[in-house]
């Protein structure tokens, strides 16, 4: 993406970008496997609580394994809303590199470009595009990998959520328990 004709101070936003949006990608790749096997194993286990609900309602009453599906639906609601802020990440990343292999064979107005971009995405993420799209036409060259790494904290922080409430949830199990 760099050659001979760019100023030497947009090496670095052009580097540091790079840097952000693998980071981003690496993180998202964590975030999503860990996250997958934790709401998947709870839910198996939650499945077979109720599947089982008659045999095992001597040992734990139902309205605690209420409970704890809610609690548990609640921990998939978070898992969806990061699942997508990932596919949103690995896109990014994605795009990022395909675009850097077609050779660029002409000058063109990269205002042209981000509009037909902004002009292309459909709501929630167009004020994002736009955003983005300001931030570069003003000289920001490292936003694309920092807003992925924004992105990735968020979606961090929604993985944390999603193991407080799926920890919530089984300790509503461990504290229903009779014996």
């Amino acid at each position: 993406m760099t050659d001979s004709s760019t100023p030497p101070k947009l090496y670095e936003g052009i580097y540091a970008g790079k840097v952000l949006a693998v980071m981003a990608a690496t993180i998202n790749t964590e975030h999503s496997a860990f996250s997958s096997w934790m709401v998947a194993g709870f839910g198996a286990a939650i499945g077979l609580l109720i599947a089982n609900v008659d045999k095992v309602a001597p040992y734990i009453s139902p309205t605690a394994i209420g409970v704890s599906t809610k609690l548990f639906l609640f921990a998939v609601m978070l898992n969806v809303l990061q699942r997508y802020l990932g596919a949103i990440i690995a896109g990014s990343v994605a795009t990022a590199k395909e675009v850097e292999s077609i050779p660029v064979t002409t000058t063109f107005d990269v205002n042209v470009v981000l509009n037909e971009i902004e002009r292309s995405t459909l709501w929630p993420m167009r004020p994002l595009v736009r955003w983005s799209n300001r931030r570069i036409l003003a000289g920001d060259i490292a936003f694309g990998g920092r807003l992925n790494a924004w992105m990735a904290q968020v979606e961090g922080w929604l993985v944390l959520a999603q193991m407080v409430v799926v920890i919530a949830a089984a300790w509503v199990i461990a504290n229903a328990l009779k014996g």
